[in-house]
C-alpha cells in the first residue's frame, strides 16, 4: 500500500518479488494477490495489468493508522501548526495545513459560518485524472464545499468520534476519487471543523497522525495559551 501511494504504479508479483524478501517465488505471490483480489482488497483495471488497492484496502490501511500511537514528531508539528489557531489566525492556520500536508485544506468556523480554504493547486497537482469528467466533479465539489459543510452542521456538532475518514464520497464531496479526513477543534469557545481533502492515493499516515495530534490539543483558558494532551483516539 505504501509503495502504491508513493509511486502510483500497479502492484505486480514481479515488482513485489524484486522489492521485498518474502522468501517465496513470484508464482506464490501471484496466488496471494489473487486471494486479496477475491477478498475485495485489490482490483485489476485491465486483464493483463497489475492490481490497484480498492476502497476496502484503503479503509483497512486507515484503520491500522488510527489504532497506532502518534509519536512526538507529529505532536511537535501539531503544536507549531496550532500557534496560528490559538492566535485566532484561522486563515493562516488553514494555509499552513495545506502546505504541510500537500492537500486541499478547508476550515469551517461554526459561530461565524465562515469558511477558509487553501491548497486547491496542491490537490489538482496530485489528483490522478482519468477523464475530463473527473476534473468537472472535483471543481463542482470545490464550489459547494461551504454550502455542504454548513448543511452537515447538525451531524458534525453531535459527532464525538474524531477524526472522521471518508474514502470516495463523503458528506461534503461527491467525487469518488477523493478522500476526506475531518477533525473537530475548539478554540475555547466555538467549534471549528478542519477537513483535508486529497486524492485516494494521499499520504494518510502523515495526515491522520497530524489530525489526531491537533484534535488532542486543548486550550488553556486560564493563561490563554495551549496545553498538549495525548490523543485518546
Amino acid at each position: 500500500m505504501r509503495d502504491f501511494i508513493k509511486k502510483g504504479e500497479p502492484i505486480t508479483s514481479d515488482s513485489l518479488f524484486d522489492s521485498y524478501k518474502f522468501g517465496i517465488k513470484p508464482a506464490m505471490i501471484r496466488w496471494e494477490l489473487n486471494g486479496l483480489d477475491e477478498a475485495g482488497y485489490l482490483t485489476q483495471l485491465y486483464t493483463s495489468s497489475g492490481r490497484v488497492p480498492t476502497a476496502k484496502a484503503y479503509q483497512f490501511f486507515v484503520n491500522d493508522i488510527l489504532n497506532q500511537e502518534t509519536d512526538y514528531v507529529f505532536a511537535d508539528l501539531a503544536n507549531v501548526l496550532m500557534n496560528s489557531f490559538w492566535r485566532d489566525e484561522k486563515e493562516s492556520f488553514v494555509e499552513e495545513i495545506a502546505k504541510e500536508l500537500r492537500v486541499l485544506s478547508v476550515g469551517y468556523e461554526a459561530e461565524e459560518a465562515r469558511i477558509y480554504n487553501s491548497g486547491l493547486k496542491e490537490l489538482v497537482e496530485n489528483f490522478d485524472f482519468k477523464s475530463k469528467n473527473d476534473l468537472i466533479e472535483l471543481v463542482r465539489d470545490f464550489e459547494f464545499l461551504g454550502e455542504n459543510l454548513a448543511s452537515q452542521r447538525k451531524w458534525w456538532l453531535k459527532e464525538n468520534s474524531w477524526p472522521q475518514v471518508f474514502i470516495g464520497k463523503s458528506p461534503i464531496t461527491k467525487c469518488e476519487h477523493l478522500s476526506v479526513l475531518m477533525e473537530k477543534l475548539n478554540d475555547g469557545g466555538s467549534d471549528f471543523i478542519l477537513a483535508v481533502i486529497g486524492p485516494k492515493r494521499m499520504d494518510y499516515e502523515k495526515s491522520l497522525k497530524v489530525l489526531k495530534s491537533l484534535g488532542g490539543k486543548k486550550k488553556n483558558k486560564k493563561y490563554g495559551g495551549r496545553t498538549a494532551t495525548k490523543s485518546t483516539k
